[in-house]
């Protein structure tokens, strides 16, 4: 992935037509609040690559700023999904109403040290460059490299395919039927504080009372998880899941004063994630295996009827 060749500087990126000055318009990016806007605008740097502006606030009622004080690093993953979407709509010429089903997703924040909330909010600039894997089929793939203030502090991509509203429904229709699995106990949020959250509300996970598992917990009423209805577990959703059971094993050792941030998170899909479906979060990285006194790698299987629908891999920094 080549590293951004001209424009490192929110300044640098004005003097070319790049405006940070509102959000793009919502249907753009898949949203319906104007508050879970972050991308501002996208300029062409060449054939497939384009420069994309977005806005992350200082704080916000679900991305809140890490122990650290760092940018919810979670901001990051979902400026790319929503660039890809930016992308395709304004550059790419893909019609509004097409449905993006995802296929992976990854990104790794490289230094921290850009991100640190200050007293007006972060410009960041993703340099990106989009590539059409299959135009038949219509399978896509952006690449990104993240920086701030003219650092170069994180890189990631995603990939989807591009679904035609008929298509996504008759897509749908055969994978509705997924087996029920024998009934499984209830089970209790965890408390917001175990996870890293500020309110009850939040939280999207609990343990499983019949083994050393999680489960996801997903109310879909959630204004930014949820902030328009869909038919399966949003990528956000099982991100945040996936942070909540890491600050968790983070935080389960013997106690120091570290602050514990999310850095990196990559997520394979075999499947829709079915939100009626029970859908169980098993850890396979053991407890202890931390790699190093810094850093805590996680593997956790996302499964549903006893079958493996996702995988998720994330690293735990300490600061």
């Amino acid at each position: 992935m080549p590293e951004p060749i001209r424009l490192l500087t929110a300044d640098g990126a004005r003097s070319s037509g790049l405006s940070f000055d509102q959000p793009v318009p919502r249907q753009l990016v898949h949203r319906a609040a104007i508050a879970e806007v972050f991308v501002t605008d996208a300029v062409v740097q060449g054939d497939d690559h384009y420069l994309v502006g977005a806005q992350w606030p200082r704080d916000h009622a679900f991305y809140h700023p890490t122990a650290g004080g760092g940018t919810d690093p979670v901001l990051f993953a979902e400026t790319i999904r929503q660039a890809m979407v930016y992308l395709a709509h304004r550059h790419q010429g893909v019609p509004l109403g097409s449905r993006f089903t995802g296929r992976d997703i990854a990104w790794e924040l490289t230094d921290t040290g850009p991100l640190l909330v200050r007293d007006e909010p972060t410009a960041a600039l993703l340099d990106a460059r989009w590539t059409w894997l299959d135009r038949r089929r219509r399978r896509l793939r952006v690449d990104v490299v993240l920086s701030v203030d003219g650092h170069v502090c994180g890189r990631g991509h995603i990939s989807a395919a591009v679904l035609g509203e008929r298509q996504y429904r008759i897509l749908r229709r055969r994978t509705d039927f997924a087996p029920a699995g024998p009934p499984v106990p209830p089970v209790r949020r965890e408390p917001a504080a175990h996870v890293g959250r500020l309110r009850a509300k939040d939280v999207v996970v609990g343990r499983d009372p019949a083994g050393d598992g999680w489960r996801l917990l997903l109310d879909q009423s959630h204004p930014s998880l949820f902030d328009h209805p869909v038919d399966h577990v949003p990528l956000m959703g099982l991100m945040e899941a996936v942070r909540q059971i890491g600050h968790f094993v983070a935080h389960a050792g013997p106690a120091d004063d570290r602050a514990w941030s999310l850095t990196a998170f990559d997520a394979t899909f075999t499947t829709f994630i079915e939100l009626d479906q029970p859908t169980a979060l098993v850890v396979r990285s053991p407890h202890g295996n931390t790699g190093s006194p810094h850093r805590i790698p996680l593997t956790v299987d996302v499964e549903q009827a006893r079958a493996t629908v996702a995988t998720t891999r994330s690293v735990w920094s300490a600061a």
